[in-house]
């Protein structure tokens, strides 16, 4: 009897300690609580548009751009460029239908300025870079306003280089699975691309044979995929070059916001008193 009676004080003392200590960690959790709900109940929020400087300086007598591709290898030297392709598994000729995107970025976002115009060169004529991370040799002053005097544009950017490098790999794992028949166990193939795209730009300005800028770029986009079978995990060219294309569009937009001002939008925090 005395034994029950000094367990049931062991056990009433236990109960009170764990009734402490939930105290002593609930009473600062509603003191976060208490303090957290006043804050909001006083704080508003605002967003506020607000113009973000270009990043260089563009001569105010700048008002349309021409744009023309340059990253093409000459005839000679193609083949090493599409060997590379094919040994990599990036497939020929993705750089140069993926190049277009870049342009098709700078052309959009750059149709928002209320300052620039700009306008993509159409004509037969192919202008031969490198074809590779390199920049050529700037054009001739005699190209530029030649180009610029055609298109009606004070100044000219040129993309001068393009590339793109693909890490890809497929891993494997067991997933467990409920059917009619049970739980089973399938494998899954997951697919991971990851893309680097490279981009070099040049801006031209003739009336002073001038070059405004030369700019270095480069993204990385990434996908990661699962699939039923090894043969439609490692499928991934058109994935490949979608990633590609939407890093060049993302390369395009942000050199537009290189050179001209740009809108966003600021979230800011306001508490009352």
């Amino acid at each position: 009897m005395y034994f029950m009676h000094i367990l049931a004080l062991e056990l009433l003392r236990l109960e009170k300690l764990k009734l402490l200590k939930m105290n002593c960690i609930m009473k600062p959790l509603t003191l976060i609580i208490a303090i957290a709900f006043l804050l909001n109940s006083c704080m508003s929020i605002t967003v506020l548009d607000v113009i973000k400087p270009a990043d260089i300086d563009v001569p105010a007598e700048i008002v349309t751009f021409s744009i023309v591709k340059r990253n093409e290898a000459p005839k000679g030297k193609k083949m090493a460029k599409r060997w590379e392709g094919f040994v990599s598994g990036e497939g020929v000729g993705m750089d140069q239908r993926s190049v277009c995107f870049a342009s098709t970025g700078l052309i959009l976002e750059l149709s928002k300025s209320p300052r620039f115009t700009i306008r993509q060169v159409v004509s037969g004529e192919v202008f031969y870079g490198t074809g590779t991370l390199n920049m050529a040799e700037p054009l001739s002053w005699e190209e530029v306003e030649k180009i610029c005097s055609s298109n009606n544009s004070e100044a000219l950017i040129v993309i001068e280089a393009f590339d793109s490098d693909i890490k890809r790999n497929v891993t494997t794992r067991d997933v467990t699975r409920n059917s009619a028949e049970g739980r089973v166990i399938k494998k899954v193939f997951d697919s991971n691309i990851r893309a680097k795209v490279f981009i070099g730009w040049r801006m031209y300005y003739p009336n002073e044979k001038r070059i405004i800028d030369v700019y270095n770029d480069d993204t990385y986009t990434k996908e990661n995929t699962s699939w039923s079978s090894e043969e439609d995990a490692s499928n991934d060219a058109l994935r490949v070059e979608s990633l590609v294309q939407k890093g060049a569009q993302d390369l395009g937009v942000r050199y537009a916001r290189r050179i001209s001002p740009t809108n966003v939008k600021l979230t800011r925090f306001f508490y009352g008193k």
